[in-house]
């Protein structure tokens, strides 16, 4: 009577079955998400560096970008989807199944959701007025605003990919390239 596998030898029957540019391609988004810095931030002499994993915090705070922050419930909670990601591709080849091959695309997708909160997070107006506002508080609303987006645009000037920025998107689209020629083969056998 055989054991059943255990969780770490099915991942790593799952793993085995990957091919050399999706695995180069889930080592390329690791050291980009949580040992490279994703976007760098400079002000002056000043430099912080920004992780992936850290833009869950900075998705609903931008200026975490610049002034960083403790380790909060956010912080852990992105760090297990991205985790949660970069084990989304071996979900194929854990149970064999090839319906599963959008899983491929989930770093993709994760990568074009923060980045899609971050620039809408940090692109809108942040004072309204009420409906019922005077003339002068209309207007200091909008110079309020016409401030922050005139500082806003400093910034952005000072916000650059960094190196893991850049294997991020690389693995990323390895994995989606991947993930779709994988399907490729089940949807000729149906047509």
């Amino acid at each position: 009577m055989t054991t059943p596998p255990t969780f770490f030898e099915k991942l790593t029957a799952a793993a085995g079955q990957l091919g050399p540019a999706s695995v180069l391609a889930l080592v390329c988004l690791l050291i980009g998400w949580f040992f490279t810095n994703t976007l760098v931030t400079t002000m002056g002499p000043l430099e912080h560096d920004v992780r992936f994993f850290d833009l869950g915090d900075a998705a609903v705070n931008p200026m975490r970008l610049f002034v960083g922050g403790d380790v909060s419930v956010a912080t852990v909670a992105f760090f297990l989807v991205c985790i949660a990601s970069l084990l989304a591709p071996l979900a194929p080849h854990w149970n064999g199944n090839r319906a599963l091959w959008p899983a491929y695309l989930a770093p993709m997708i994760l990568l074009l959701v923060v980045g899609l909160s971050l620039y809408l997070r940090s692109s809108h107006d942040l004072f309204t007025t009420g409906d019922n506002a005077d003339a002068v508080s209309r207007d200091l609303v909008r110079l309020a605003n016409d401030l922050v987006n005139k500082g806003g645009e400093l910034v952005a000037r000072h916000v650059s990919v960094g190196l893991g920025g850049y294997l991020g998107l690389v693995g990323a689209l390895v994995l989606a390239y991947r993930g779709f020629r994988l399907v490729r083969p089940a949807v000729l056998q149906t047509i």
